[in-house]
């Protein structure tokens, strides 16, 4: 069975890339903030995402992919685990996935020990 968001963008990065960047979301999470993200956007809802412990990217450009127009992605992370490459390889995924929109993303000393994701307005 095939879940889809009903964002073609966010689809085809989950069918297509998801797998290509290293994370420990699943399709299916990503799916389901995806369709809200839309579903949002529809209701007149709108706003940033950011995403606190971002790593590699998987479920951040998920998110990001699904934002309208004006809306801006944060991703906030150490990024420093399992080594210092880690935010080259962010932004390398985030290019590669076609994230032209401006991204923020600030590194954070090891504080940062939980993970989330929200819709900021």
């Amino acid at each position: 069975m095939t879940f889809r968001s009903g964002n073609p963008a966010v689809d085809r990065y989950i069918v297509e890339g998801y797998d290509t960047v290293r994370g420990m979301s699943s399709r299916l999470a990503a799916t389901i903030c995806g369709h809200i993200v839309r579903r949002q956007s529809e209701l007149g809802i709108n706003g940033h995402i950011a995403e606190i412990g971002t790593f590699e990217g998987r479920f951040f450009i998920a998110m990001a992919l699904g934002l309208a127009p004006g809306e801006r992605a944060l991703g906030i992370d150490t990024f420093n685990w399992p080594n210092e490459g880690v935010l080259d390889l962010f932004h390398a995924h985030c290019a590669r996935h076609g994230l032209a929109r401006p991204v923020r993303v600030p590194q954070l000393p090891q504080l940062v020990l939980t993970a989330a994701t929200f819709r900021i307005n």
